[in-house]
């Protein structure tokens, strides 16, 4: 392979140029060479899966289809492989047309830049080397460039809004004025500028033939925080944050720190208390608000911050952010992180649904006559055929109908709204008619989907009870995670409400009955929270009823997986919280003791900590990321045991394992399986799961005799859609006995 020297470098600025990996460290290296001026032409992956695709105007292609291509061209290794180096080399291709980019070269790379930088200031090029300035904390390499007379600046990550003062000096003397513009239509005539990180100036169509030299002037910002945290300069960085949440710059702030998390995470406790101590010194709760969800998503959130969080939500006079945080920020972050409920959370959350109901739906008059033959499914969201919510609420509606109920569906897709700009933590999705389609083919009979259309958060909950109050069915299902402000209003105008909740066996929602996988850990946790009457539960665990028919098998060559490899396999959309230092120390362990163990991991976006703890995995080629898998039940086939980390989710993935007669390895911590897989099935813990694991490799009749138990357990009669209907219908005859208003705290 080729040394990495300067000479080597400046060949890929006229080579033919290609990344080995597309994954996120080859993202990283193509975006970096970009801003050096050096374009992609190709990432190679060994991944069906990606081939074929393109990023940025680079295709995916296989290493044997690169072979073909004749130019004179560079392989820039994303990750160190000595496979990757010797498969290259098999193809024919020269050591000399390889070079190292891992991490532990970017390093040079830069600093060869640095150099050209220097070298080219003088000439009529347009890359320069910005020099310190006493409001500049650091050098930053720019690029600069100019199309119909506007002046591009792109640097590492300085957002456009950082940038103070740009001059323009001709010739060392004459002075043009760069009158900086909102020019968001740029960014559609020059996709290949990031508008995020891309200073705008409009140049008044001023050609220049003489040598320039750019100035340009930054404030003291969020572009730095992360080298300020690294050089220990903690509580400079904390100003930084309090002047960019002064100037409104809180959208970009995130952006850039959440780029500099991991050095952040070496000084979690000194940055956490300085901005704790901002957080009670600023006077405007949405500053307040901003503060303590950067905690939250620097990972520095804690038990003693829910208090403080949950006040400043309280206080708030904007009654749409209200709202949101109320219904989708704490259920979101209970769910999340357990650890952060305190014991009088849920009475406040259904005291909070009440009095937002109040003032949201003021004037509403009391329900009339309803049809006893109607029912609604009130969801927040209806995802599409591969999810296990959007398939338990379809079943649901498909029994009921069945069963001769007319059924309207009603889905709010309130979990996002882009006019609240007041958290960091507020996500963007699209509506859920775009599974429209998908969700016709999963209705087996002729029930009705209301899809909420309305922009505005506040008119869209009035949409949803306008038509639930129209249409004046007997009861309502709400299906959510933590309860929906909509059902607090129609259950104060004497609708009765029947609240299944996705996740957990404590809830704040507003209900009349509630349908739990297990009473004896709703009282469980009821002892602690006081969340629920204990009267109102009722008992039914459910399986989803996925198609078990595998359209597509995988086979276990094509992903360079041998016969003899034993493959543990873990699903999760939110894996980088649901995996703890424990579960990761023990599974390191376990895969280092044997390389013939891998494990797939199905999910994104794993976090920081998982790839400390796995570098060394991941490099032996023992970790497959997988990424989003829509055909489970194709992949489920090449793996032999599901491994659960302690998280209250994951019940689909897992029942699905099962369904096949896959072992599964977990502990007995409280999670949404358990009523299914039953605790004399679970081990105690982390240790004696991993031991557990140890003896599925060493037998497969052990493994066989495991993976037969759990297709007996999802087997039962009691977990079908038809008992689960039972269960449903017997809650709501219930409600007519003795209306409980569910008014405690």
């Amino acid at each position: 392979m080729e040394d990495l020297s300067r000479e080597a470098f400046e060949k890929s600025f006229t080579r033919t140029v290609a990344i080995f990996g597309a994954g996120k460290s080859g993202r990283f290296i193509a975006e970096m060479l970009g801003d050096m001026g050096c374009e992609v032409d190709f990432f190679l992956d060994n991944d069906i899966r990606k081939q074929g695709k393109q990023i940025g105007m680079a295709r995916i292609i296989s290493p044997e289809q690169f072979v073909k291509i004749k130019d004179d061209f560079w392989i820039f290794l994303s990750f160190k492989n000595p496979e990757v180096e010797r498969q290259l080399l098999n193809l024919g291709i020269s050591s000399k047309n390889i070079l190292d980019l891992s991490a532990c070269a970017r390093g040079q790379v830069i600093s060869f830049f640095h150099e050209l930088c220097k070298e080219s200031s003088g000439k009529k090029e347009y890359r320069f080397l910005l020099e310190e300035d006493r409001k500049t904390l650091c050098k930053a390499v720019s690029k600069i460039e100019f199309y119909d007379g506007i002046l591009f600046i792109s640097g590492w990550v300085i957002p456009s809004d950082r940038i103070h003062k740009v001059t323009i000096m001709v010739n060392g003397t004459r002075e043009v004025p760069a009158l900086r513009e909102e020019r968001r239509d740029v960014a559609k005539t020059y996709p290949y500028h990031n508008t995020d990180t891309c200073g705008y100036f409009y140049i008044g169509g001023t050609e220049f033939k003489e040598d320039i030299t750019v100035e340009v002037l930054f404030w003291e910002g969020d572009a730095i925080i992360g080298n300020l945290v690294r050089r220990c300069k903690y509580e400079t960085a904390c100003k930084l944050i309090e002047h960019s949440v002064q100037e409104g710059k809180q959208g970009e702030l995130t952006r850039t720190i959440l780029m500099r998390k991991d050095y952040l995470l070496h000084a979690k406790e000194s940055v956490a208390e300085v901005l704790r101590g901002y957080g009670k010194k600023f006077i405007d709760l949405k500053d307040k608000l901003y503060i303590y969800g950067l905690l939250y998503r620097l990972d520095m959130f804690d038990n003693r911050d829910m208090k403080d969080y949950l006040e400043i939500i309280g206080a708030l006079d904007d009654i749409e952010a209200q709202a949101w945080l109320c219904e989708q920020e704490i259920p979101w972050m209970i769910f999340l992180h357990p650890e952060f409920k305190v014991k009088k959370i849920y009475g406040w959350q259904r005291s909070m649904y009440h009095d937002i109901a109040r003032k949201i739906y003021a004037g509403k008059e009391a329900q009339k006559k309803v049809d006893e033959r109607r029912i609604v499914i009130l969801v927040d969201n209806l995802a599409s055929e591969v999810y296990a919510s959007a398939i338990f609420e379809i079943a649901i509606a498909n029994e009921l109908e069945k069963r001769g109920y007319q059924v309207l569906m009603v889905v709010l897709d309130t979990s996002f709204s882009p006019e609240l700009d007041i958290h960091p933590c507020i996500m963007h999705q699209r509506s859920s008619m775009q599974y429209e389609k998908q969700h016709k083919k999963m209705k087996n009979t002729d029930w009705a989907i209301y899809y909420c259309q309305r922009v505005k958060f506040r008119e869209r909950k009035i949409e949803a009870y306008d038509v639930i109050e129209e249409y004046r069915p007997c009861f309502v299902i709400d299906v959510s995670l933590g309860g929906l402000i909509v059902s607090a209003a129609l259950h104060q105008h004497q609708f009765k409400i029947i609240h299944i909740s996705l996740s957990g066996y404590s809830s704040g929602a507003v209900f009349d009955r509630y349908i739990a996988k297990s009473k004896e850990l709703c009282r469980i946790d009821n002892a602690t929270y006081h969340s629920i009457n204990e009267e109102q539960i009722f008992e039914a665990p459910i399986k989803i009823p996925y198609d078990l028919e595998i359209m597509h098998p995988y086979q276990r060559r094509d992903y360079g997986i041998s016969d003899e490899d034993f493959i543990l396999v873990t699903v999760g959309n939110r894996l980088q919280y649901e995996m703890d230092v424990d579960f990761l120390a023990q599974m390191k362990k376990t895969l280092r003791t044997n390389g013939k163990i891998k494990w797939i991991i199905v999910g994104k976006d794993l976090g920081t900590i998982f790839y400390d703890y796995m570098k060394d995995a991941i490099e032996e080629g023992q970790i497959i990321e997988w990424g989003f898998e829509e055909r489970l039940s194709s992949l489920y086939q090449i793996c032999d045991v599901y491994v659960n980390p302690n998280r209250l989710g994951g019940c689909g993935s897992i029942e699905l394992a099962m369904e096949y007669g896959m072992p599964i390895a977990m502990t007995k911590a409280m999670s949404d399986i358990a009523p299914v897989i039953k605790s004399e099935n679970c081990k105690q813990d982390y240790s004696e799961m991993f031991l557990y694991i140890k003896d599925l490799f060493q037998s497969s009749k052990v493994r066989a005799a495991e993976g037969q138990k759990m297709k007996r357990l999802i087997d039962r009669e009691d977990l079908t859609v038809e008992y689960f209907v039972d269960v449903l219908l017997a809650a709501y005859k219930d409600c007519g006995k003795r209306r409980n208003m569910n008014e405690q705290d």
